[in-house]
């Protein structure tokens, strides 16, 4: 066996072809046929690059090129060489994960039996998974009583007592200490910024700055007036169209502003007439006031009244006499 390669690396081999005439002599400028069987699997020819490395000093000897395709196999490699003129040649390697004296590193199944870290004897509890710890001073030990323990998160904190605590997540405050935080006096809040201060500045000053000085003899006062002022509106309004409907409810001694005013008398009617013997609205009233007054036509005992257009009948009277009428009366 020529020795060890390792399993898909790429290796530079050398191979001696030895003339058949002489079955000695070493034989220059051929072209190598070669087979390779990989784990005495069925041989197969390969192709490397092959490159006769001195013909003169070293006849006979080539470099073969092999490529990680082919030393990916692990176990037995082995390669037949054959040339026109020439003693076939056979080699044999062992492919391996790692070489002789090289480092190894576990993979993803491999398991290691070890018995001793350094020169130490070791036990299932001071290795892998069946680390076991216990109380004590001892190696790979902890003492519980007064080592430093890091827990990530607990939720179970029951008889709990830590001096620090870096990851608080789950605790709370107990009745105790909540008390103490409303017992602390107002005079030791004084950091800038933090929220015991911020209410103190408004509970001892700035909310006075804020309201301001009462406009009577006390905010009590200020407050009374405020309430004279409201005591009819609705004693619990429940929104807002509960007081508009209440203020609608409401106008003694309410007047029309200019604005309002115009916009009745400015505002052009919707022409109307009540019936004969019912009674007008105000809008009916005006527009039977000028139809009677402004444009009519009399025939005989009857007056005709038009409407607006000039054309259409609004109303019609009845005189008491065609000729010297002293009276007239609503006919339609």
């Amino acid at each position: 066996m020529e020795g060890f390669l390792k399993q898909s690396t790429a290796v530079n081999v050398t191979v001696l072809m030895i003339d058949s005439s002489d079955h000695v002599s070493g034989k220059t400028g051929l072209t190598l046929t070669i087979y390779a069987t990989k784990a005495a699997g069925t041989p197969g020819a390969i192709s490397p690059t092959v490159t006769e490395l001195d013909s003169t000093n070293c006849p006979g000897l080539y470099k073969l090129a092999l490529t990680t395709s082919h030393t990916d196999t692990l176990g037995e490699f082995q390669l037949h060489v054959t040339s026109s003129g020439a003693d076939p040649s056979d080699l044999k390697w062992q492919v391996s994960t790692y070489l002789p004296g090289e480092a190894a590193t576990l993979q993803a199944d491999q398991a290691v039996n070890v018995t001793k870290v350094n020169g130490t004897s070791q036990t299932a509890r001071d290795l892998g998974a069946s680390v076991l710890l216990s109380s004590g001073t001892g190696t790979g030990q902890i003492s519980l009583s007064s080592g430093t323990v890091t827990v990530g998160t607990n939720n179970d904190k029951t008889g709990y007592t830590a001096s620090t605590v870096s990851d608080k997540t789950g605790y709370a405050l107990s009745s105790a200490g909540v008390q103490a935080i409303w017992d602390a006096l107002s005079s030791a809040l004084t950091t800038v910024g933090s929220i015991g201060k911020r209410l103190v500045d408004y509970l001892t000053g700035d909310i006075y700055a804020r309201i301001g000085a009462p406009a009577g003899t006390s905010v009590s006062d200020d407050i009374a007036a405020i309430e004279s002022q409201t005591v009819n509106l609705p004693g619990d309004p429940a929104s807002e169209s509960a007081v508009e409907s209440y203020i609608a409810s409401n106008k003694t001694g309410y007047r029309l502003s200019a604005t309002g005013v115009n916009d009745i008398l400015r505002t052009a009617l919707t022409e109307g007439y009540a019936a004969d013997g019912s009674a007008p609205t105000v809008e009916q009233f005006m527009f039977m006031l000028l139809s009677a007054l402004a444009e009519f036509s009399i025939s005989g005992t009857t007056i005709t009244c038009k409407k607006l257009d000039g054309s259409t009948t609004s109303m019609t009277y009845t005189l008491d006499d065609g000729t010297n009428p002293t009276s007239r009366t609503r006919a339609t």
